[in-house]
């Protein structure tokens, strides 16, 4: 079975026509995925994350969608190659050349949606994030990094706060940053990217968009944000 990092990268060339509109903040995909052994969007508790990898079959030249886990041999083959492409391919399309800004330097990569629901989560997502760290960099004829692809992921409970050092955009719920609010105050203080969101939880009294709550809630969701 082949692999190939290449598959649709030259796709990502669309983003030119966005940056054309305005846009200046990207991010990638989930790359693991909370799989049941069937369907790679399994649901909580229904085993090990897995990543998702297009394959070409070599007998009919098919892309085929195989799940491995994230410290299967495939996975780490195919995401070393993967993000070494991934990262080159993306700081060659300018946002400001003059400047040498480039779509790398506002792309997130998100790694696994909230790491909390699988078994293994924590270690899963920081399998991949190494990967990213030691293969998503740029670096001048000196060896020295002088750009790198960057992490940002949902986290339902703090369980990234275990691998903070390879953790750029803090994305907690909304929850889980009031309930430890001076954490993720400090981080802001030190010039770290925070955010937070919010999905079918945390429930009232948190403001949230849901649809059982009043839709006063979602109105004064987007207030609460301004004031933050």
């Amino acid at each position: 079975m082949e692999q190939s990092p290449l598959i649709g990268l030259d796709l990502m060339n669309s983003y030119k026509k966005l940056i054309d509109k305005g846009f200046n903040q990207f991010g990638g995909m989930h790359l693991v995925f909370h799989w049941n052994g069937v369907n790679p969007l399994g649901y909580a508790g229904q085993g090990r994350g897995r990543t998702g990898i297009l394959e070409r079959n070599g007998a009919d030249d098919n892309l085929v969608y195989r799940g491995y886990y994230v410290d299967d041999p495939k996975s780490t083959q195919f995401y070393t190659q993967y993000f070494k492409a991934l990262t080159e391919h993306l700081d060659t399309i300018y946002i400001d050349e003059g400047k040498n800004i480039t779509v790398l330097d506002k792309w997130y990569q998100h790694v696994f949606d909230e790491p909390k629901y699988a078994p293994s989560g924590g270690a899963d997502w920081r399998t991949i994030a190494e990967l990213i760290k030691a293969n998503g960099v740029i670096k001048d004829s000196d060896g020295n990094v002088t750009k790198r692809l960057k992490t940002s992921d949902a986290d339902a409970s703090g369980i990234l706060k275990t691998n903070a050092e390879l953790v750029d955009r803090w994305v907690p719920d909304l929850k889980d940053y009031e309930n430890d609010k001076a954490f993720y105050d400090n981080l802001i203080k030190e010039g770290k990217d925070v955010a937070f969101y919010v999905c079918v939880s945390p429930p009232v009294p948190y403001l949230n968009r849901f649809t059982t709550q009043d839709n006063i809630t979602g109105l004064l969701l987007s207030w609460y944000a301004e004031k933050k």
